[in-house]
């Protein structure tokens, strides 16, 4: 047999003592008296006993905080049981703590569920409350799942919306007035030169043109006013992105020829889509008014329009285009670069885009021209 190493025969000499000593220990504490043992008992009995109180005291302290926060915690265990449920979690949920405790919490949660279209953020219960739901993880002991009611808070915000949509038509309506006195008191004049000169066909016919614009610039404010002030705009046309597209173009050809512009359409894709097609072209009517107001004559506006998995619209001129300060505050409510206008047009297009969960971006550049688009997700299905 080989021999060991000076180093193996070092740590075999090394392992022997070790095994010596322990061995010695155990004979030394194998004479102790019985005494020594009932004592090293007691002592392991009380330590016992004070780690139990030790925890009965933690678990009294965090039942103690669940019960004062000021929000709804229930616990989970690792197997996503119902282990613990605060009174604020029961009111908010509107459920029975002692009758849901080992109950799994999908099923407890899920029968109180009724999503809205508006949720957003918040979560809709059967109750009519709007809540928030998040957890916390513990490691190898399960979670936490806390619950804030949030009714109040967006009854509020809604309520501060309404006040804010108020401020904003009380510092539109001094503008507006001049909006609609100027094509009423033109419709007036053009009808009393008819009530009392009788003049021939060809000036009659005349008249009658421009009292018709008259009327319809009217409309065209009313129309604004009442989209603007009612909010919500329901997405009842269901239609094909062709048939869309054709009564697009018809619009807003004849909004072009009345105000002697030119339009350079640019039409692709294909599909289904819905959408509030009245106020949509409304809104539309709008941004090409502004394209063609802004433009010098003979004025050519752009128009491309896409339909893919969103409908996308743009209107672009070349006319005076707008300062990096002016891009700056268009944001802002009934702002308009025009001296006699409310910004109540693109206020209504912002409001029908938002509607259709969409976004507007405006690119401009003095002297250049604006460039203004819409991305619409109302694409309901897609032609392959």
């Amino acid at each position: 047999m080989a021999k060991y190493s000076l180093l193996e025969q070092h740590h075999r000499a090394d392992d022997a003592c070790q095994a010596q000593l322990q061995l010695q220990r155990l004979r030394d504490q194998r004479h102790k008296p019985a005494s020594h043992w009932q004592d090293e008992n007691q002592r392991l009995q009380q330590q016992l006993l004070n780690a139990a109180h030790e925890q009965r005291q933690v678990s009294q302290q965090l039942r103690a905080l669940l019960s004062a926060l000021p929000v709804g915690v229930v616990g989970l265990d690792d197997r996503g049981k119902v282990a613990s449920i605060n009174a604020v979690a029961a009111e908010i949920l509107g459920i029975s703590p002692g009758e849901n405790i080992g109950k799994p919490w999908s099923a407890l949660i899920q029968p109180l569920l009724a999503p809205r279209q508006d949720d957003g953020h918040e979560i809709s219960l059967v109750t009519g409350k709007r809540i928030s739901i998040a957890t916390q993880g513990v490691p190898g002991q399960g979670q936490f799942v806390v619950l804030n009611d949030l009714t109040s808070t967006r009854l509020l915000q809604e309520q501060l919306h309404q006040q804010q949509r108020l401020a904003d038509m009380g510092k539109m309506m001094a503008s507006l007035a001049h909006q609609i006195r100027t094509p009423l008191s033109s419709a007036t004049l053009y009808v009393g030169n008819l009530l009392r000169f009788n003049p021939p066909a060809d000036k009659q016919r005349h008249f009658l043109q421009q009292i018709d614009r008259s009327l319809q610039h009217l409309a065209h404010q009313v129309r604004d006013m009442l989209c603007f002030v009612r909010g919500e705009i329901p997405l009842q046309d269901e239609l094909e992105f062709s048939q869309f597209s054709q009564q697009l173009h018809s619009s807003l050809q004849q909004t072009a020829e009345l105000k002697q512009g030119q339009l350079v359409w640019q039409v692709q894709g294909q599909g289904r889509v819905k959408v509030n097609q009245e106020l949509l072209i409304g809104a539309l009517i709008n941004l090409l008014n502004n394209a063609l107001e802004a433009s010098s004559a003979p004025a050519s506006v752009s128009i491309r329009l896409s339909c893919d998995q969103q409908l996308l619209i743009s209107i672009s001129d070349q006319g005076q285009g707008m300062s990096p300060e002016q891009l700056r505050v268009i944001e802002q409510a009934f702002y308009s670069t025009k001296a006699t206008g409310t910004g109540l047009g693109l206020a209504v297009v912002r409001s029908v885009v938002k509607a259709h969960s969409g976004s507007i971006n405006i690119n401009s550049e003095q002297g250049v021209g604006t460039s203004v688009s819409l991305v619409l997700p109302v694409v309901i299905s897609e032609v392959v």
